[in-house]
């Protein structure tokens, strides 16, 4: 399901009550004043944990900070390519916290994932791979059917 038009909307075509969600988004996303008031509105209705601070290039180190948060029904990713390929990761290793091309492959225990992209064109948001990276540069692609967002 592709959501067309402003980040205000999507109140419309998902309800978020009662629900522990993790919003994943880099600095630069959170710091607009529609994101903050979009977080502003969900946590009023929901219990909500923020990571803001993943960096472009989709480091391993980002989502061993994050798989450390406490388990949420759903991950809602706001960015870009970096982002969404975190938070992808992220919603089939949180339960399990193994980080492994075999174990993606044979997933069938997955965290609902919604994507909202900020940057067109990466394609990250629809894709069944991820690629993130170590600190030394050095990347690795994730590869599963289960890496695709359920919005």
């Amino acid at each position: 399901m592709l959501f067309k038009g402003k980040i205000e909307g999507i109140e419309k075509k998902i309800t978020f009550n009662s629900k522990r969600i993790l919003v994943l988004t880099s600095k630069n996303v959170s710091k607009k004043k529609r994101i903050y008031y979009f977080l502003k509105k969900l946590k009023k209705k929901n219990k909500v944990d923020i990571f803001n601070s993943i960096k472009a290039g989709a480091y391993l180190n980002d989502l061993k900070k994050i798989i450390k948060f406490q388990l949420p029904d759903i991950i809602l990713a706001i960015g870009g390519g970096s982002v969404i390929d975190i938070a992808k990761a992220l919603s089939c290793t949180m339960k399990s916290g193994k980080i492994k091309q075999d174990t993606l492959s044979k997933f069938n225990n997955k965290i609902e994932l919604i994507v909202i992209p900020t940057v067109s064109g990466t394609g990250s948001e629809s894709s069944k791979g991820a690629i993130l990276q170590y600190e030394n540069r050095k990347k690795f692609a994730l590869r599963s059917p289960a890496l695709i967002p359920n919005k």
